[in-house]
């Protein structure tokens, strides 16, 4: 499987969140997104900026990635990933009840073993728990 590279991006901005830039600038100067294996360092428009602007300034060279889309597994996936999750757990804890715990589980549990979305059981800690 080859490895994903998350795209990057390089920013200059006002480094101090409790002032403003001066000569009313924007608080972000130059904002450059990097995709791919191959990076540089810094961008060649970023570090011009950041050569203009000068270290001390107030002015930080930000690197941000960008979040990724968390992935959604099928309900059969989950379900087989779920069982067999309990299975190990229940022959690390227990070898010789080990049969006794899964079928408890199952028995317990149906529909989350079977792949459906989690929804806790407890109700106790939730704001607003249902009338």
């Amino acid at each position: 499987m080859q490895r994903k590279h998350l795209p990057l991006t390089y920013s200059i901005q006002w480094g101090n969140p409790y002032t403003s830039p001066p000569n009313a600038q924007p608080r972000t100067l130059i904002s450059v997104q990097q995709t791919g294996a191959i990076r540089s360092a810094v961008p060649t428009a970023v570090q011009i900026v950041l050569d203009r602007v000068g270290f001390g300034s107030g002015w930080a060279l930000a690197v941000h990635v960008q979040p990724t889309v968390a992935r959604k597994f099928k309900p059969e996936t989950k379900a087989k990933i779920r069982q067999n999750n309990l299975r190990k757990r229940a022959q690390a804890k227990a070898p010789l009840f080990a049969d006794h715990i899964i079928a408890h589980a199952l028995a317990t549990k149906p529909a989350y073993y079977a792949g459906a979305d989690y929804e806790p059981t407890n109700t106790k800690n939730h704001i607003n728990p249902p009338v």
